[in-house]
């Protein structure tokens, strides 16, 4: 391999394709550790899920897909950018994970608390729409209430 080539993966997608044993094998997030997506994965994602299992025509299919409370416009635009450029999607529909929340228990407007392993997160819904100058986050999830309780049972 030559300096400045990347090394392409072979991406495996689905459950039963991880039971199988083999070597060098590594599981890896859609997102890094800053919260991007990587586009190289989604892409084999989406070829392998939609495309080559569910033989989705992407030319003819809208596409919906929720994003967290706390996103980056930026990544948003690129994910955008992608799906129009590559697939030729018809449509595309971005939302927050609270208003299909909200929407799930039959309420146009809601408060949805989404406690994470980090993070803990209030979001107020109204009419349909997360507001977004109103959110509340704290940095204290499962992971933090875990600790603590193994700590309280230690002692």
């Amino acid at each position: 391999m030559q300096d400045g080539e990347t090394q392409k993966k072979n991406v495996i997608v689905g459950q039963t394709e991880l039971g199988l044993r083999r070597d060098d094998m590594e599981i890896e997030s859609l997102f890094d550790n800053e919260g991007s997506l990587r586009f190289d994965y989604l892409d084999s994602f989406i070829d392998q899920s939609l495309v080559q299992n569910l033989r989705v025509d992407m030319k003819e299919t809208p596409i919906l897909f929720t994003e967290s409370t706390i996103h980056n416009k930026d990544l948003r635009m690129k994910l955008t950018e992608f799906m129009f450029e590559k697939y030729n999607i018809p449509a595309l529909f971005l939302v927050k994970d609270p208003v299909l929340a909200s929407f799930s228990c039959g309420r146009s407007s809601a408060l949805i608390l989404d406690c994470g392993h980090k993070q803990t997160i209030a979001t107020p819904v109204n009419d349909g729409y997360a507001l977004l100058k109103c959110i509340i986050k704290h940095d204290i999830g499962g992971q933090q209430l875990t600790n603590d309780l193994n700590t309280y049972l230690t002692t």
